[in-house]
């Protein structure tokens, strides 16, 4: 799993859109597709998958990613 996806296991959404300087809005659009595409409902269920994958082995659309 990307490391990109513990962000959101350890950051509100409108502490990600203030960092990124974008609406809430575009913050929660964005986790619920990826949310969808790996099969979780929120984050609980990421913090789960997190803990489950070797962390950097694989992205969300399931290839390989070392870093």
């Amino acid at each position: 799993m990307s490391r990109r996806w513990s962000w959101p296991t350890s950051h509100s959404n409108s502490e990600i859109a203030a960092l990124l300087h974008v609406a809430v809005r575009t913050v929660e659009t964005h986790l619920t597709h990826g949310y969808r595409k790996l099969g979780i409902r929120g984050r609980a269920d990421l913090a789960a998958a997190l803990k489950a994958s070797p962390q950097g082995k694989a992205s969300v659309w399931g290839h390989r990613r070392d870093g």
